[in-house]
This record gives C-alpha cells, structure tokens and sequence, in this order.
C-alpha cells in the first residue's frame, strides 16, 4: 500500500484516549479540590471573624481570640506548604486535619449554634466522596465523635409538640444519625455513578470496536483494488509460463500458484465476516445444547480431532437469549484456532461448560505450543493473529460479541500445556 494511503488509515485504527484517569493523576485532582474548598473555608471563617466578636459568638478574650487566628493561619499554612500525599490514606488524614480545625473553631465560637455548623454535614457527603468505603466509614466516624463534641455543650434547649423539653442527648444522637445516613446515601451514589462510568466506557470501547471495523472496510476496499490488477497480471503470467514451460520448473510453477491462491483467499476472508440481520436476532436458547450441536457439527468437518465436551450438571437447564449465528461462529472460529495450534496430529481439544456467579463459562482449551506472553495481552486485535496467514478477525469478533452482550474473552495458559480460552455470558 502507498504511503499516503497509510497517513490517512492509521489515524482510524489507533484507539482513541481512555476516557478515566488514573490513580496517580486522581489522587492528585482531589487534592486540588481539597486545597480550592480549605481556601473558600478559611476565608469565609476570616470574615466572619468581626461579625462574631460583634454578635458574642466569639467570646472577647484575647486568649480565644488569638486560638482561633492561630488555628486559621496554621489550616492557611497547612494548605500552602502541603503536597500532595502520596502514601495509603493521604486524603483520609488531610480530611481529618480539616475536621479538627473545624471542630476546634465551632468550640471556640458557640458550638452547634454557630451556622457554620453545617460544614459537619458537608464533609458527611464530601469524604464518602473522596474516600474508599473502609475510610470513608473511619471519616463518618471521626465526624459523629466531633459532632458529639462540639453539640453536647452548647445543643439548644428543644421541646417536643406537647411543650416538653427534649433530652440533649436525644438531639445529638438524631443529629448523628443524620451524618451516617447522608454519608450513606453518598455511598450508594457513588457506587451507582462509578457503575454508569464503566458502562460508559464500555459503550465507548464498543464504539471504537465499530470504528476499526469501519476502517478495516476501507483498508479491505483499498487493497482489494490495489492488489486485484497486480495478483490478476501474475496469474496470467504464470499460467502462459506454465503452458509454456518444458517441464522443468514446474514444481516451482505449483508452488507459486499455490502462494497466489492463498494471497486470494486472504483477501476474500476479509470481506467474509458480515452477517445478515435475520442472523442478530436474539433468540431464548438453551445453551449447553446449543454449544453441543455447534461442536458436533464442527467435529463433522475434523473427524481425526479428538474432541470431548463436558458439561456441569448445573448447565444444562440454562437458557438465555443470544444472537445464535454469531456465536456459533465465534465458537467455530475459536475450535479452529484450537485445531491449528495442535503440535501433533491428531490434535486433542476439550470442551467444558459451568456456571459461576449468574455467569456460563465456556472453556475451549487445547494441548498445543501455547502463547507467547508478548502477544497473549494483544489478542482480540485486528490483525494480531499467531498464524503467519491469519488476521486476526476471527478472534477480534468474538471478543466483540461477547463484550456486546456483557461478557468477555479472555487467554490463559492450559493445565499441562497449550491454552484456555474462557468465554464468559452473563445470565
């Protein structure tokens, strides 16, 4: 192909950026987000400094006074002297740096009476956020002991609808409660919204997958019309040769033409792997039987192969909808590959079904060379094959299919030998 045929295919085959980051460049964007709301915090606690002396939530003494600008400049100074924390538990222990100073501040300025106390419930919902669950479950913790702290002194005295006062300790243990519900509902979101994210990504991978596909068709279309005049030119030629010729190179006139018609099936396999649409309909089938008459049908074409499925007992009444034909093409592609990876005739295939956490795993594995590590990761590519003639396609589909369905391919190293290869469905 010409090179500036290349300039313009590459650009459509590369994968486009993975749309996550990651843990290093997470760790540090929440860190910045930290030091942005430490900055809001102290801040607006500098303001409101005055107003708080003037209105007696601050006590007019120089001893509380001069603690409370000492606790605001060390946060000020914390936040612009700190790092990021690169160690286990580094945004855990900026967190509960920020609730102490807090804690210390709401104390000095009239507790649970002061409006900033609300920042409590505030970091109820941002350490969640922030933090894994173990932590995040540590920081809720810290919190409700702090809420304790600075609520159990300077709580206001409340009545119930019959005029009766409320017990303080009844006030603050609701109030307590509240931060660990919040703190939970943040969790159940988080976890929900990092369940949308991956399904996000895996839309978007799909949606590459149908990029490469579309760029395989031009890279096809582009070399079916540069090669068909060059490939026709050599067989016309080759056949006059071999009209022509006295006899004595006409094994090495076999052998090219023989060269020639895999250079043509080649290229016609790669406009072979469409399927209609009737063959995508989705149809309620019972699996274990299906697989079992998809190798049945195979072991027609390869009756020398020595091939055993096994089913587990649990398989064998599970039935889910699947689009049958392109399956059964994975399957018959992936035994093939099984076939050709056999270092001895005949080759030795296994078969095996089972279920495990709502999913069916399908394991085809062979006793042949195995995988090389370096090409093993790079399976399921386009045009990464193992095979000199192969491309790759085979493999690439079924790993389509099964991500589009929910599942995953996945390549392993046989037990003896050879190489597992695991086709997982969602049940």
């Amino acid at each position: 192909m010409r090179q500036t045929h290349q300039q313009w295919i590459k650009p459509l085959l590369e994968m486009s950026p993975s749309s996550s980051r990651d843990g290093e460049e997470q760790t540090y964007a929440k860190h910045a987000l930290l030091r942005r709301v430490r900055w809001y915090v102290i801040g607006a606690q500098l303001a409101v400094m005055y107003p708080a002396w003037k209105t007696g939530y601050l006590v007019e003494n120089e001893l509380t006074i001069g603690i409370y600008l000492m606790i605001v400049a060390g946060l000020a100074y914390w936040n612009m002297s700190s790092k990021s924390i690169h160690v286990t538990g580094g945004i855990f222990l900026e967190l509960t740096v920020d609730l102490l100073a807090l804690t210390g501040l709401l104390i000095l300025t009239s507790g649970c009476q002061n409006p900033f106390f609300s920042l409590l419930f505030v970091g109820a919902i941002m350490g969640p956020i922030l933090l894994s669950r173990r932590l995040a479950v540590g920081y809720l913790v810290e919190s409700a002991l702090a809420l304790a702290l600075v609520c159990f002194f300077t709580e206001p005295k409340m009545v119930n609808a019959h005029g009766h006062e409320v017990a303080t300790v009844l006030t603050v243990g609701v109030k307590i409660l509240v931060i660990f519900i919040m703190g939970a509902m943040t969790l159940w979101l988080k976890d929900h919204w990092e369940q949308a994210r991956i399904h996000a990504e895996s839309l978007q991978r799909q949606r590459q997958r149908l990029n490469n596909f579309r760029a395989m068709g031009i890279v096809a279309s582009q070399l079916s019309h540069e090669l068909s005049t060059p490939l026709n030119t050599i067989k016309i030629m080759m056949d006059r040769l071999q009209r022509h010729s006295d006899g004595t190179h006409r094994q090495e006139l076999r052998v090219a033409q023989a060269a020639l018609q895999q250079c043509e099936r080649s290229i016609q396999g790669l406009f072979a792997t469409g399927v209609d649409a009737q063959s995508l309909l989705f149809k309620d089938t019972h699996l274990a039987p299906f697989i079992q008459s998809v190798c049945d049908k195979w072991h027609l074409d390869f009756p020398d192969v020595n091939l055993s499925v096994a089913v587990d007992e649990g398989t064998h009444d599970v039935i889910t909808r699947i689009p049958v034909t392109p399956l059964a093409q994975a399957v018959l592609d992936l035994l093939d590959n099984a076939k050709e990876a056999a270092d001895q005739e005949p080759a030795d295939i296994r078969v095996s079904m089972k279920v495990e956490s709502e999913r069916l795993h399908i394991m085809i594995t062979d006793r042949g060379r195995g995988l090389d590590t370096s090409i093993r990761d790079r399976l399921g590519e386009p045009f990464v094959s193992t095979k000199a003639s192969g491309t790759g396609l085979g493999v690439y589909n079924a790993s389509s299919l099964l991500e589009a369905l929910g599942g995953s391919l996945g390549f392993q190293p046989g037990q003896g030998g050879g190489t597992q290869v695991s086709l997982v469905l969602p049940l």
